[in-house]
């Protein structure tokens, strides 16, 4: 399975933010994903070793609801108030418990500044 594209919505420095995916089959069912955990990395690019922020399922960065197939991430504005603004690309990736892992979305994400602080 070939990871989807996916450009997300702009990161806006300090706010919280929040998106959620549905993982679908072909006949437009939930894929179940009871058991997984996920991890997601933003980069400012594909080579570039520092990561801007992970999110994940240990740190409250993503949350799975197995079930519905539903993912859903947050990233805190006390987090994001820390972000410089730039252009940069993420993935996102889900375990299954047996170990299976896949990259289920990547693209690119816009981290915006703001006027008020």
């Amino acid at each position: 399975m070939s990871a989807a594209k996916l450009n997300l919505t702009n990161i806006e420095k300090g706010s919280t933010y929040r998106y959620t995916l549905c993982w679908k089959d072909a006949q437009k069912e939930p894929i179940n994903l009871i058991g997984c955990t996920a991890k997601m990395h933003i980069r400012a690019s594909i080579d570039n070793p520092l990561i801007v922020y992970e999110l994940n399922t240990s740190n409250g960065g993503v949350t799975i609801i197995g079930e519905l197939g539903r993912i859903d991430l947050l990233i805190p504005s006390s987090v994001t108030k820390t972000m410089r603004a730039m252009s940069a690309i993420y993935d996102i990736e889900i375990i299954f418990s047996g170990g299976e892992t896949y990259r289920l979305i990547e693209g690119t994400v816009v981290i915006k500044a703001g006027v008020t602080r």
